[in-house]
Formats: structure tokens, C-alpha cells, sequence
């Protein structure tokens, strides 16, 4: 009688799919199967003539043909559910198998690119800036430091672009590289497939989650626990006005669109404990026409500053973002911060990179016309245009100056 251990290690189809990227769970289950049909009086078994690793398409022609396998193929159609409580013992919903594995697998490069969302900034496709070099590159014009980080830059891309490679930069970078660990792992992603509730027995204990997978309810079974890995509810409304100070919508916000609170929402109706949700991860945010433009650099920039409603400055502008807005919402309720005002003038523009806007560059017409941006030539015109007094913005700009001009 032929070892199991030897057949399944050794046969070539079970050689093929491996390196064809099947699932190790199905690999284990086809590998028995296999073993099960080496009975005695059979030889060698049915596959052992195909050829070293083909093409996948051919590679699934040429299993899916061989008849032994064929009947392992039908086995395993018909008790991968019990295989995965078997051997996963965390899920109850049917894998698949491990032709669709192997697509998936042969397809992920192409796959999980595009289901990214796109770079916050447009930048040229692998254009790499590292979190040290960002600040440099806002002074390359005025500082000999920026310049060489610009160059740097550059040279990185370049060479990128020689290699024919497409570095992922910003989020997409930490995206694939959380991916790729996953995929290393063994790690199955379900993407389109969003939390619809917690799953719990009679005694409130939550067993496992349940999540709209194709359209179709489906109900996925933790041994050992369930994590909620929330995220924020930027893009809910209700629970904005719910949970937050006033005065806030989704409209502001540049947080992923996907953020809508759904693991909150589920462990609260679970009876779970929360809190904070009366804060975030705050930033100045500049209304733009085409989307919220996140105010990092720009508003700690020499040559500018923020007013109140009053014409006057209230907040220390290079403050870390999340300071920024606590102190508008504090402040608020006494003289309306919100909407507060950026106040820079051309030598500032001549200068300093804005947003995507290189230095002495005009801004697009748009971002005048929908109202985000506006120009004079006085600072009592500007005042009138935002509607701020005009004596009050002349003596915050005078007094602003006055310590600029001096050493203390």
C-alpha cells in the first residue's frame, strides 16, 4: 500500500498547486483525498504524467481532466463546509476552492490595486516623500535644506522610473504593506463585505459577526474572540450632530468615505462601553471646491496668520493640528471661530508651496469663485470681503508684525 504522507507530499497536482498559490487549508484536504484514493491495486496514481507548472489556465484544464482528481475536486465541493469547522474553527461560511483560490491568487497584484482609494494629493504615480522631508520641501525656494530634499526627491523617482517601478506612497503604502503582511500570514480578505451586526448567543456573548457578503447575509463564527476595529464616523451625520460640538457636518471632513460608524453602532447595540466620541483626530481644514484640503504646513508658515470672526488672531497657527481646533471649538462660543481665516500675503505666495500649488503659481479660479479664497490689494478690502472688521484685522496684522520685527 502507497504512504499517504509520501503520495500527498510528492504527486504533482498537489506540486502544481501549491505553486499555483492554493490555500493551505485546501491543500490539506485535496493532500487526504489524494491519499484516500492511493488504495492497493491502483499503482501510481492518475495525474502523476502531467508536466512540471504550466500556465494557470492550462493548470486547471489539466487538473479538473484528470479523473481521480476530478472525484477529489467533487469530494471537496461537497465537504468544504465541514472542513472548515474542522480545520479553520472559525468561520462557517464555505471557502473557496481552490481554483477560485488560485485566480484570486495569480489576479492580487492587479486586484488589490484597485480596490486602493486614491492618493489624498495628486502626486506623479511613485513619487516618494518621506515624512522628514516634507517640511523641507515647503521652504525648497528660501532654504538650501529644502532644495537638497527636492532634489532628493526627485532623484528617487527618477530612479524609480528607470527601474520600471511604481513605488505606494501615503495611505496606499500602508495599505499594501498591511496587506502584504496579511497575505503572508495566510490572512483571507473579504473586500465589499461590510459589517452588519455582531453576532451573539442567548447568554448577550458575542460569538462572531455577521457581514453582507455578495448581497447575502452570512454569519462568520470566532473561536477565541472578535475585534472591532472601528474606525470613525466622519462620514455619519446622525452621529456627528449626536456625538459632537456644533458646529459639524461630513462635509469637512477628508476622512475615508468608508468611515460611518458601523462597528460603533454594532457594539452599541451589544451593550458596549464607549467613549471619547466627542473628539477626533482634528485639522484646519480649508473648504476647496473640489474636496476639504487637510491645512498642515501652510498656516504655520512665516508671513501668515488665522482671525476669528473679529478680525483678531486667537490660536498659536504651528500648533499641532488637533491643538488648532480644540481651541476653535473652546473659543467658539465666545467669538465665532468657526469659520476662522488663513491671512497671507503675496511675498508669502512667492515663497511657499500651497497645497499642490508651487510658489508665485496663481490659484485655481475656482477656489475664488466658490468662495474658499479671497484677494485685495488692502488689508481694510480684504476685511470687507470676509466680512471681519476692517480696524480690528489692521491692528491684528500691526501688532503680529511687531513681533515679528523683534527679538525677545
Amino acid at each position: 500500500m502507497v504512504d499517504p504522507a509520501d503520495v500527498s507530499a510528492e504527486h504533482p497536482a498537489v506540486v502544481k498547486l501549491e505553486k499555483a498559490g492554493a490555500h493551505p487549508m485546501e491543500l490539506a484536504a485535496f493532500r487526504r483525498r489524494l491519499a484516500q484514493l492511493a488504495t492497493p491495486g491502483v499503482g501510481t496514481l492518475p495525474g502523476d504524467e502531467l508536466s512540471p507548472v504550466e500556465p494557470l489556465p492550462r493548470l486547471l484544464t489539466d487538473l479538473s481532466n484528470t479523473p481521480a482528481i476530478r472525484d477529489a475536486l467533487q469530494w471537496f465541493n461537497r465537504e468544504k463546509q465541514s472542513i472548515n469547522e474542522q480545520h479553520l474553527q472559525i468561520c462557517r461560511v464555505a471557502a473557496p476552492t481552490f481554483f477560485e483560490q488560485a485566480r484570486a491568487e495569480s489576479a492580487r497584484p492587479s486586484l488589490r490595486l484597485a480596490n486602493l482609494n486614491p492618493a489624498y494629493l495628486p502626486t506623479p504615480a511613485g513619487l516618494t516623500v518621506f515624512s522628514a522631508d516634507y517640511k523641507w520641501l515647503n521652504l525648497a525656494l528660501v532654504n538650501a535644506q529644502g532644495t537638497a530634499v527636492a532634489a532628493e526627491c526627485v532623484a528617487r523617482y527618477t530612479a524609480a522610473v528607470l527601474a520600471g517601478k511604481t513605488p505606494l506612497t501615503m495611505g496606499q503604502a500602508l495599505a499594501g504593506a498591511l496587506r502584504a503582511g496579511l497575505a503572508a500570514a495566510g490572512v483571507p480578505v473579504w473586500l465589499n463585505t461590510p459589517l452588519a451586526d455582531l453576532q451573539l448567543d442567548t447568554s448577550g456573548r458575542v460569538t462572531g459577526v455577521v457581514v453582507t457578503k455578495d448581497g447575502v447575509a452570512t454569519g462568520i463564527t470566532a473561536t477565541r474572540g472578535v475585534l472591532v476595529a472601528a474606525g470613525g464616523f466622519e462620514h455619519n451625520l446622525a452621529m456627528r450632530l449626536a456625538y459632537q460640538r456644533q458646529p459639524i457636518g461630513v462635509d469637512w471632513t477628508v476622512g475615508a468615505k468608508e468611515n460611518t460608524g458601523d462597528g460603533i453602532q454594532a457594539g452599541l447595540r451589544a451593550g458596549a462601553a464607549t467613549d471619547f466620541l466627542d473628539d477626533s483626530w482634528w485639522g484646519p481644514a480649508i473648504p476647496l471646491p473640489d474636496e476639504p484640503y487637510f491645512c498642515l504646513a501652510e498656516r504655520t508658515l512665516p508671513g501668515s496668520l488665522m482671525v476669528n470672526s473679529a478680525g483678531m488672531r486667537f490660536v498659536n497657527e504651528a500648533a499641532p493640528y488637533s491643538d488648532v481646533v480644540h481651541v476653535m471649538y473652546d473659543k467658539n462660543g465666545i467669538t465665532p471661530d468657526i469659520p476662522a481665516w488663513l491671512i497671507f500675503d503675496q511675498n508669502y505666495r512667492n515663497r511657499y508651496l500651497f497645497r499642490d500649488v508651487a510658489p508665485a503659481l496663481p490659484f485655481p479660479d475656482d477656489w475664488y469663485s466658490s468662495g474658499a479664497v479671497f484677494k485685495e490689494y488692502t488689508l481694510s478690502a480684504l476685511a470687507g470681503r470676509i466680512g471681519v472688521s476692517s480696524s480690528a484685522l489692521s491692528a491684528t496684522v500691526s501688532r503680529f508684525n511687531g513681533f515679528a520685527c523683534h527679538t525677545y
